[in-house]
């Protein structure tokens, strides 16, 4: 019995170091996988649904900088110049985890003589992780001239070309 409690304590540290190696470090910046990254998804022919999700170690500012500068790749990539965020929707998605209960008891010996069955309990924890996510609707286009401009009056035109370099440095790629 002893052995065996100590054989699953074992297994369950190294379960949990296993799992804070691979989500121990913030989100790159990548195509969506298992720890978060962007995606898109064209509505219509110069407007489309970018999505940027992430890990619990990667701040909010840092996946809405993930996602212009995608917006901004996109953009490019489609052969347009200029973009604007049509609607932006963020938040974070809460994930818990809650660790098994570690009973461990012995019989000794006390100071009577008497013996007795001593316990100790372990885990019964509950973590909370919030991973933040945001998505933009974004329509893009060319010309800059005097009509776009005055279309888009209440909405920031982004340069793609500048949004590019402006945060070049500071995204971590991983391709």
């Amino acid at each position: 019995m002893k052995n065996q409690n100590r054989y699953s304590a074992q297994l369950f540290f190294i379960l949990i170091n296993f799992i804070l190696f691979f989500i121990s470090c913030a989100t790159p910046y990548q195509r969506a996988g298992f720890s978060g990254g962007y995606s898109e998804l064209q509505v219509k022919r110069d407007i489309w649904k970018v999505f940027f999700s992430a890990n619990a170690f990667t701040s909010m500012d840092t996946v809405q900088t993930y996602l212009i500068y995608r917006c901004a790749e996109l953009t490019l990539e489609n052969n347009k110049k200029y973009f604007v965020v049509l609607s932006l929707s963020s938040n974070y998605s809460t994930y818990s985890y809650k660790t098994p209960i570690i009973r461990q008891g012995e019989i000794k010996r006390d100071y009577t003589g008497n013996y007795k069955y001593y316990e100790v309990q372990t885990g019964g924890e509950t973590y909370s992780f919030n991973k933040p996510y945001a998505e933009v609707l974004i329509y893009m286009f060319t010309e800059l001239n005097e009509s776009t401009k005055d279309t888009f009056k209440e909405l920031y035109i982004y340069d793609a070309k500048e949004t590019i370099n402006l945060y070049n440095d500071y995204i971590e790629k991983v391709y």
